[in-house]
């Protein structure tokens, strides 16, 4: 993806006014379920979705529990938000999973001193792998099976965007899925970036990285990657058109310099 093609992306401004609602999120879930559970399950795990009700800041969270639970937490103000649609609801639900069955990079613990390593969740994505997975894994596959996925997000639609698409994929439908789903993924970081605003955390964390060495990635508990960093994850994953395990066949589509120190 050429930078022009992603500032352009970046600077289109034209939102989505939505916000969804219970019926939205539950059908979400019970089809992330119908097409995760079994897989989860055969790894020792039981997927629940908690729609928690409260007026904390929006914001959704995995977690494995100690009973063998594997848990995706929504804070209900999460669905109310403005920039919010089914489709970017749908982005952020797969990257909760994605911490679950995204495989390597996982996150690591912060090393306090050589002889104590702070706790880390076992075998949890770390947030650009969890990232990758939304979109080139379980996006499509919720698509497939939500044909109404993406109509929130029809106007947005710009053919001067389709070229990769038409590129990766043969399918004209798969064609259609991708350029829609690059437009979700461009409203999904702008909902992030609403979420980051209502916690209150500082505007520096939405900064750029222009940097492109490839010894670690940004892995270590409460490491995330800036927002664009994430929206170029976000596109690489729907320009893939293949996966071996967790990483794409094509290596011009595989995760982001952008997110490795």
């Amino acid at each position: 993806m050429s930078k022009c093609f992603l500032l352009a992306f970046l600077l289109f401004s034209h939102l989505t006014q939505a916000s969804i609602d219970k019926a939205d999120y539950l059908q979400l879930t019970n089809t992330l379920e119908t097409t995760y559970a079994e897989n989860i399950r055969s790894l020792g795990g039981k997927l629940k979705f908690t729609l928690k009700e409260s007026t904390d800041s929006p914001n959704a969270f995995a977690a494995k529990r100690a009973d063998g639970t594997w848990e995706v937490t929504v804070v209900e103000t999460l669905l109310s938000l403005k920039e919010q649609t089914k489709s970017t609801l749908g982005i952020i639900l797969c990257h909760e999973i994605g911490h679950f069955l995204g495989g390597e990079p996982y996150v690591v613990g912060i090393q306090l001193t050589p002889a104590v390593r702070s706790r880390a969740p076992k075998k949890m994505s770390c947030e650009g792998q969890a990232d990758y997975f939304a979109t080139s894994d379980c996006i499509k596959k919720l698509s497939l099976k939500l044909p109404d996925l993406f109509s929130d997000n029809q106007g947005l639609l710009n053919p001067s965007m389709a070229e990769e698409c038409n590129q990766n994929y043969e399918d004209k439908l798969d064609q259609n899925r991708c350029l829609e789903t690059l437009v979700a993924s461009h409203q999904t970081v702008l909902v992030y970036q609403k979420m980051l605003q209502e916690m209150n955390v500082p505007a520096g964390f939405f900064g750029r990285i222009e940097n492109d060495r490839t010894d670690r990635t940004l892995n270590s508990v409460g490491e995330y990657p800036s927002l664009d960093c994430r929206y170029q994850t976000f596109i690489n994953g729907t320009l893939c058109s293949g996966l071996s395990e967790n990483g794409c066949n094509d290596a011009k589509w595989a995760r982001p310099a952008c997110w490795f120190l």
